[in-house]
């Protein structure tokens, strides 16, 4: 009805056997591939859909939507002409692309767009959605003031959780009296499960059980020529200290241990602002200012 299919489009042949048991006025939803929207063997169909007011929505999903293949689909929903012949002026183009496959496809977390018809009959006649959403100005000078504003905030934050560290007296802790991981198992102060080695009472700080157990011998111990890490926790000792003692060397671990995860977010923090950076110099939406500190190399 809409013209015959090259051997390439094999999809138009099935969309048009499908569209030609669809009573006057019926409904068809057909799953295709994303090329058939804009592929050159296609575009005289394509045309003809158009212009006859059979295409009232087409729907761009996010890969991996498609149980048997990981390619992007769409759904084409046509409507067959009822008998009073009316047309609609308009194509709904919803593009969910960027929606988690996994998650629900609510359009509302997409985009949508009412194309009129004389704008798709182009030399292309390209129905792909993603190319007729509206565009959507970026202010490129905020996000880039509020990226280092959080920038700033990030570092000012993995300053305060440095640990006050002095220099150590010169005794080698290891050198001192230490303690195994299997004594103090038997001892019942640590339990060895699944989930490593925890301390059960108050004798023992977990965070300086924790520290030690990946600080000095234990881990070079743990460690095989090549490199591979493969933790021993039951030959693995720590050096026995006062309670006291124990909670000032773990506090100093934790507050580590905190900084590491903070100075993560800090480079998530400056990937992002240097990418906007980036994107709005590009763009021209940023330019270099007047205070710009001249290249140190030149």
């Amino acid at each position: 009805e809409f013209g015959t299919p090259s051997r390439a489009e094999g999809e138009l042949a099935w969309l048009q056997h499908a569209y030609a048991h669809t009573a006057h006025g019926g409904h068809l939803l057909v799953v295709m591939p994303a090329s058939v929207a804009y592929r050159k063997a296609g575009r005289r169909i394509r045309a003809d859909l158009v212009r006859r007011g059979v295409i009232r929505k087409i729907v761009a999903l996010p890969g991996g939507v498609a149980a048997s293949h990981a390619l992007p689909v769409h759904l084409w929903l046509l409507r067959r002409p009822d008998d009073t012949g009316a047309r609609p002026d308009t194509v709904t183009m919803v593009d969910l692309t960027s929606n988690d496959p996994d998650g629900p496809l609510d359009p509302e977390d997409g985009q949508t767009a009412e194309v009129p018809l004389i704008d798709l009959l182009d030399d292309d006649v390209d129905l792909t959605p993603a190319l007729h959403m509206p565009v959507v100005r970026r202010d490129m000078a905020a996000e880039y003031e509020e990226a280092r504003t959080e920038l700033t905030a990030a570092l000012a934050a993995l300053e305060s959780l440095l640990p006050d560290l002095c220099a150590g007296d010169g005794t080698d802790l290891w050198e001192g009296a230490t303690v195994t991981i299997a004594d103090l198992v038997r001892a019942g102060l640590v339990d060895l499960g699944e989930g490593g080695v925890r301390a059960t009472g108050d004798q023992i700080d977990p965070d300086y059980l924790d520290g030690f157990l990946g600080a000095g011998p234990n881990i070079r111990r743990s460690t095989s020529q090549s490199g591979t890490y493969r933790p021993d926790p039951k030959s693995a000792r720590i050096p026995q200290r006062e309670p006291a003692v124990q909670r000032r060397y773990g506090s100093a671990f934790r507050a580590l241990e905190a900084a590491e995860a903070q100075a993560s977010r800090l480079t998530d923090t400056v990937r992002r602002m240097a990418q906007v950076a980036r994107e709005g110099l590009g763009s021209g939406a940023l330019q270099p200012g007047e205070g710009q500190r001249p290249d140190s190399s030149s």
